[in-house]
């Protein structure tokens, strides 16, 4: 007996979202919009591993859509990207799919005149979708723009956008969001700067292994910590060099305080067994850079382009359309039409 595909209802999307869902040509959901949605729908965090054109977009717009249904607030979502391209697709779409409930998304992205994007945010639009250079200086220059309300935060392509060496911008922005809100991040990979932002909470994990020490206690805590959720316990192995000793003693030295413990136990290398393993690490090594290159060279010849650009065909359809826009704005000659003032003859 086959299985009944699941739609976007078994998902727990309400009708009014399904019917826009419809008018999309969206006729089932993705995989990553399988397993997103119902969890996002619980208000609980979310990181998905999915990349372009896999309908990330509609992993998170539909939950964000759906709770702002259920309890209408302007200033509710800020969705960050990596480039001004990708920001206008995402704001197109989530203008497609709320058409019929009067959202207000607006763009906020280098290109643009600072003053007309001023002017639109102090109009507080429900979804905010920008790149991380331009929100900044808003919240550095416009005097009474605040995000104190959103309900949600959005990375898409979280690897880019946190790779971009912008750690104070992404601080600034986090700093200036509510700590109850719920995050979303979507990326192409797991990178550490991902981890980090995201907090991965991964249920039964047995073994943390630390292959170099972390630069602070509070950073080692919340690593190792992944191995007790609900009172579960594992096994944490940091290897430490002789460069970091003194590092290693300090995180001790915070982590067993108030115990019986006065060390951690430690597990002494021998040379001769380590040995045994280096042309295997070797090889693995090997292997593993040709297989990560091999999958670069796919990507890039996906896309048919060699920049670091997201240019999938949409996107390139998008920075056309802005260069028009562009075109467009460029001074044009003034016509100006006067008309003729008839005075009536006064009677004597």
């Amino acid at each position: 007996m086959e299985e009944r595909e699941v739609t976007f209802k078994d998902l727990g999307l309400i009708d009014e979202l399904c019917e826009a869902c419809e008018k999309m040509k969206w006729t089932k959901p993705t995989q990553i919009q399988k397993e997103a949605i119902p969890v996002a729908l619980q208000g609980k965090d979310v990181v998905g591993i999915a990349e372009t054109g896999s309908g990330k977009t509609g992993a998170f717009g539909l939950p964000i859509l759906q709770a702002l249904l259920l309890k209408p607030q302007r200033m509710f979502a800020l969705i960050l990207t990596p480039t001004r391209e990708l920001a206008i697709q995402i704001k197109e779409q989530l203008d497609d799919l709320g058409r019929e409930f009067g959202l207000s998304c607006l763009a906020v992205v280098g290109g643009i005149d600072m003053t007309q994007q001023a002017l639109m945010l102090l109009k507080n639009p429900h979804i905010i979708v920008a790149t991380l250079g331009r929100i900044v200086d808003h919240l550095k220059h416009l005097k009474g723009f605040s995000l104190s309300s959103i309900k949600y935060l959005v990375m898409d392509e979280a690897d880019r956008v946190l790779n971009l060496d912008f750690e104070e911008e992404v601080d600034r922005v986090v700093r200036a969001l509510p700590k109850q809100r719920t995050t979303m991040l979507f990326s192409a990979t797991i990178t550490n700067k991902v981890t980090i932002m995201t907090g991965l909470d991964i249920p039964c994990v047995d073994y943390v292994i630390n292959l170099e020490v972390p630069s602070s206690s509070d950073d080692y805590i919340h690593r190792v910590g992944r191995t007790a959720r609900a009172g579960r316990s594992g096994v944490a192995i940091t290897f430490v060099s002789q460069f970091e000793i003194e590092d290693f003693l300090r995180i001790e030295k915070v982590v067993l305080q108030g115990s019986d413990e006065k060390n951690m136990p430690v597990y002494p290398t021998e040379k001769q067994d380590v040995e045994k393993f280096t042309e295997k690490v070797i090889a693995a090594e090997k292997s593993a850079k040709s297989e990560m290159k091999r999958i670069e060279d796919v990507k890039k010849a996906n896309r048919g382009e060699n920049s670091d650009d997201d240019d999938t065909e949409e996107s390139k359809r998008v920075r056309k359309r802005l260069k028009k826009a562009q075109d467009e704005e460029k001074p044009k000659r003034k016509f100006v039409v006067r008309t003729k003032k008839t005075v009536k003859p006064r009677r004597k």
